[in-house]
């Protein structure tokens, strides 16, 4: 919710989701999520705002990496034709793009 939103209160993270937990389990969680050195918050007014401290570039890779070991028996390729049976719309550069991603890996 931290990267698809930007910086957030904790009520914030608590609206965002569609079975939320209790408030004082989020709480929880980002204050655990703190101490492990994942988001970092910063006081605002009379709340505290969270925000993550990993780029979102390397925490989109290692849940990359988590997904496709998980439900994609470890296929980095079972799981691009998954991602591409999603939308089939893809424009003229994305095409490309895969096209020389696939050459490349050749």
């Amino acid at each position: 919710m931290l990267y698809a939103q930007g910086a957030s209160s904790a009520v914030q993270v608590l609206g965002l989701l569609e079975d939320p937990p209790s408030n004082s389990a989020i709480r929880a969680l980002l204050r655990t999520m703190g101490e492990k050195g994942l988001v970092q918050r910063r006081r605002d007014g009379p709340r505290f705002l969270y925000e993550p401290v990993v780029p979102v570039e390397e925490a989109s890779t290692s849940a990359m990496k988590r997904l496709v070991s998980s439900f994609f028996g470890g296929s980095p390729a079972r799981a691009a034709v998954a991602l591409l049976k999603l939308d089939d719309q893809l424009d003229a550069d994305e095409r490309a793009e895969l096209r020389k991603l696939i050459e490349d890996s050749e």
